[in-house]
């Protein structure tokens, strides 16, 4: 893909793993330099950043779990939801 400056943009590959920190053989200087210059490519980086941020947030409320009130055999009881047959 070419932006309108005819600057040959980066594929979407080579932005996920400038923004994971890998080196696509590119480099890195010259991976900042074109998102200096392509408002497209920055698009796209931005997105991507937005969506990892999105996807590590997830990932931290799944791991991070409320401490039970209290275990009963193998299972943890979290909350109570409820007690006797008629809902008392």
């Amino acid at each position: 893909m070419t932006n309108t400056k005819n600057i040959e943009c980066l594929s979407e590959k080579m932005l996920h793993s400038y923004l994971l920190d890998e080196d696509e053989g590119l480099g890195t200087s010259s991976i900042k330099n074109h998102l200096k210059q392509c408002s497209q490519c920055r698009s796209v980086y931005q997105s991507l950043k937005e969506v990892g941020q999105e996807v590590r947030s997830m990932v931290v409320q799944k791991t991070t779990s409320p401490k039970s009130i209290r275990n009963i055999s193998k299972y943890e009881l979290f909350e109570s939801i409820g007690k006797g047959g008629m809902g008392e």
